[in-house]
């Protein structure tokens, strides 16, 4: 796990989905489910979800034929200390040849996430 002290105040500037995105296949499969969408600086996808809907968000990825989440590309942990532990979920369909990165955000003091590896 690595430890940063920046503050995410300094993060820099996002950039919006295009339309036709995989954002907006998230967006479709899920409708009721709320994130945020950016792009990062390489160009793909990066969905922020709630801690209590990942697991959702995961399994519906990885279930749904638009999407087709099968491949776990890596998994991470960065402790922001002040703002508490960032997971880092790196998917790729293997069909559909594309990717996309969720993250969720969990308290720095107790934190604990299920598995989704079912």
């Amino acid at each position: 796990m690595t430890t940063r002290s920046r503050d995410r105040d300094q993060a820099p500037a996002t950039i919006e989905p295009p339309a036709g995105s995989i954002a907006e296949i998230y967006r479709a499969v899920m409708p009721l489910v709320d994130f945020d969408a950016v792009m990062d600086k390489g160009g793909d996808v990066v969905l922020t979800v709630a801690p209590t809907v990942l697991h959702e968000v995961l399994e519906r990825g990885r279930d749904d034929a638009r999407l087709k989440m099968n491949l776990l590309r890596n998994l991470t942990a960065v402790d922001w200390v002040e703002r508490g532990l960032e997971l880092v979920y790196h998917l790729y369909s293997i069909d559909h040849r594309h990717a996309a990165t969720i993250k969720t955000w969990l308290p720095g003091e107790g934190a604990v996430m299920l598995t989704v590896t079912d």
